[in-house]
């Protein structure tokens, strides 16, 4: 029996299920449990390809989408609310602290109404292809999904470009006239 967080109404509520059937397992070592940075674990890109993966093949591609749509707005609150006060530059920050944090290959440049984050080698799907972890074959959509929905949040319109073999992508984004 594990308990698993519940991203439904935001309130955080926890929920009960048993299920014995879906096991993983991930060999570990030294090297995988070293943390090079506080806050940074990059297995957590192997985890989230799994849970998604399972999602999707458990309950359907839409039921993985609903889930990611539904859980963003929650889980990046503050970076919504930071988006709505202060625009682009509140989001710029949020890359550049993700890219820093990743020691992501990248360059993040914001112009006049627009920032442009190229992303020339996505270190989640580096990490998870040399430790020969499941990929889902959906794995960069989530990037898409998340960005529409928390951008949609807070006023901003999102375009995710990914190429998922290269481990490539250009994600746009423009405030939002109201």
């Amino acid at each position: 029996m594990q308990a698993i967080a519940s991203a439904s109404g935001g309130r955080g509520m926890l929920r009960r299920i048993d299920d014995t059937r879906n096991k993983i397992i991930i060999p570990l070592d030294s090297e995988t449990l070293a943390m090079p940075k506080p806050g940074v674990h990059k297995d957590f890109h192997g985890a989230w390809s799994y849970c998604l993966k399972h999602v999707a093949d458990n309950h359907g591609d839409v039921a993985a989408e609903d889930f990611l749509r539904e859980m963003a707005p929650v889980v990046f609150a503050p970076l919504i609310a930071a988006i709505r006060a202060e625009g682009l530059p509140a989001l710029k920050r949020h890359w550049e602290k993700v890219a820093a944090d990743e020691e992501a290959d990248c360059e993040i440049a914001l112009g006049k109404g627009e920032l442009v984050l190229r992303m020339n080698v996505c270190p989640a799907l580096e990490h998870i292809r040399s430790r020969g972890y499941p990929l889902w074959e959906r794995f960069c959509e989530h990037t898409r999904i998340i960005n529409e929905a928390v951008c949609r949040a807070a006023g901003v319109s999102a375009l995710t470009d990914y190429d998922q073999e290269s481990g490539c992508c250009v994600q746009r984004f423009r405030m939002e006239t109201r």
